[in-house]
């Protein structure tokens, strides 16, 4: 008689990621899925209007070169607008 042997899955590890503006915590056992989360919550919780549109505008045109985003590029196209420094409109930063 066999003895039935469970098969054991791997489980991956639980991922957690946080914003650097709040308390807010997200806990999954997907890193791709922490990051979109974290990404939701920060243009959703600390993106200015601004911020919003630009990110709008970066997804649409990195659409029209693509096709169809990653989940990976669409974190790293927050993660530009939000982490870097606004771009000075034209005329502004100019020695007067």
């Amino acid at each position: 008689m066999y003895e039935i042997q469970p098969t054991l899955r791997p489980v991956a590890a639980p991922v957690m990621r946080g914003c650097r503006a709040c308390d807010w915590q997200v806990w999954s056992d997907s890193a791709v899925v922490a990051e979109l989360e974290q990404a939701a919550h920060r243009v959703s919780e600390h993106a200015t209007l601004p911020e919003r549109l630009r990110i709008q505008r970066l997804v649409t045109e990195y659409r029209e070169l693509l096709g169809p985003l990653s989940e990976r590029l669409l974190v790293l196209a927050v993660d530009h607008v939000l982490d870097r420094p606004a771009p000075l409109a034209a005329g502004e930063g100019a020695a007067a």
